[in-house]
């Protein structure tokens, strides 16, 4: 069995459905997965701390932003995950 991808069916969904928060907030987390795997497994990159500050304070404001979402917002992206085309690891995008 292939191992529970949940960090990208979170970063799916969000960024494929409304409110535009949502997809901000799904960009937000696709950077931040960009980078931390660049930080895991690219042994040839250097992180410094300027990089390191950078993705602090974007976590720190996605964090915010997903704070920020309101009832309607989560039932926007409730009912859009019932719709969308099932997450398939195989597509997805760093």
């Amino acid at each position: 069995l292939e191992k529970e991808d949940s960090q990208g069916r979170l970063l799916y969904y969000l960024s494929h459905c409304p409110p535009t928060k949502a997809r901000t907030i799904g960009e937000d987390l696709k950077t931040l997965r960009s980078y931390r795997n660049d930080a895991d497994y690219d042994m040839q990159k250097s992180i410094d701390s300027r990089q390191s500050e950078f993705a602090y304070k974007r976590a720190r404001l996605a964090v915010e932003r997903f704070g920020a979402l309101d009832s309607k917002d989560i039932e926007k992206i409730v009912q859009c995950i019932q719709y969308l085309a099932p997450y398939n690891p195989a597509r997805r995008q760093r």
